[in-house]
């Protein structure tokens, strides 16, 4: 009888304690490596695969990109110009979507997906460049 009260007590003790079945933990490394990121700084190389005809505008541009609380933050320069990075991050998918955005108003929206350590989309801009994005975690 001792035992069965003794027995009784430890497991109200671990159930309370969150102890017990881990039925209700997600296990997938995916979505645990997206659910980490709470303030993470990437390196953000931006690569046009068009050219804009006549005037030549697209260039490869670099900077970083900070993810603090699902929002994207940060700064991409090119030789003559300075771009503001904006936009949302989804911790559940990985998904994030923004904007590039300079001081002319110019906006390149881009889409792509990121996790704790790398991320990488695609982007289109006013002047019909296109093209893609690569963050890797800066250490």
């Amino acid at each position: 009888m001792k035992r069965i009260v003794m027995a009784t007590v430890a497991l109200s003790f671990m159930t309370a304690c969150g102890g017990g079945s881990s039925s209700t933990r997600d296990l997938n490394p995916i979505n645990q490596l997206n659910r980490m990121i709470e303030f993470q700084r990437y390196l953000i190389t931006v690569t046009p695969n068009s050219k804009s005809f006549p005037f030549d505008m697209c260039n490869v541009i670099k900077g970083f990109m900070i993810i603090n609380n699902n929002v994207a933050t940060g700064t991409i320069l090119s030789l003559n110009k300075s771009y503001i990075v904006s936009g949302r991050y989804i911790p559940d998918t990985g998904a994030i979507d923004g904007a590039f955005t300079d001081n002319d108003d110019n906006i390149a929206p881009y889409t792509g997906l990121l996790n704790s350590e790398k991320g990488s989309g695609t982007w289109s801009d006013d002047f019909n460049c296109i093209g893609t994005w690569v963050a890797l975690k800066d250490d």
